[in-house]
């Protein structure tokens, strides 16, 4: 799972395939990290083939499908990444099932995509279901356990929350301090977006 951000996001489902199918997958992957979203969503007509071929429940369908669903959000098109990606959780989660390390990956593209889309609420809710289960699948102490926190106090932060989200920080450096080493890169940008929010707060 880890902290969401650009290149971060891993496949939903992983497993065989025909040659064309992970060509494509690794095809809207690399576009999508090199800078390229349009190329990838050109190859949006390869991806609903696929899906017709395979079925839309396919481990690779729906890694085609998450994949290109970064590229739209990295193109500006949060809308068209959240029907993406709805259809890519509910996929993974049946193929799956809802506790698999993927659907939590794909539940928390999904939050991210809600976020740019300017559904906040629906983001929040989502993260608070991720922090429950990685908590509770990970451990408390678990580095994308804490990560995943990191990302419900930033969909507060954006939701306007900002008591919350501030508060959601401090409880998270207090206690990545605990389990991490104090050169980990979590910790430090823990400690950076509390720092962040401080002075929002006293304001």
């Amino acid at each position: 799972m880890g902290v969401e951000g650009p290149g971060g996001a891993r496949r939903p489902a992983s497993g065989g395939g025909s040659a064309e199918a992970t060509a494509l997958v690794d095809a809207l992957r690399d576009a999508t990290v090199a800078g390229r979203p349009q190329e990838a969503i050109s190859l949006a007509g390869a991806v609903a083939e696929l899906a017709r071929e395979l079925g839309p429940e396919d481990h690779q369908v729906l890694g085609a499908r998450f994949h290109l669903a970064r590229a739209h959000r990295a193109a500006g098109d949060p809308a068209s990444a959240v029907t993406l990606l709805e259809q890519v959780v509910a996929g993974t989660e049946r193929l799956l099932g809802p506790e698999a390390p993927q659907s939590l990956t794909a539940r928390s593209a999904l939050a991210g995509a809600c976020a740019d889309a300017g559904r906040a609420r629906e983001a929040v809710a989502l993260h608070e279901r991720i922090v429950d289960d990685a908590a509770r699948l990970l451990g408390r102490g678990h580095p994308d356990a804490l990560s995943a926190r990191n990302n419900l106090a930033r969909a507060c932060e954006a939701a306007g929350d900002t008591p919350r989200a501030l508060c959601l920080y401090e409880a998270l450096v207090r206690d990545a301090e605990a389990v991490l080493d104090a050169a980990h890169p979590y910790l430090a940008l823990f400690r950076r977006n509390r720092d962040r929010l401080r002075p929002s707060a006293q304001r």
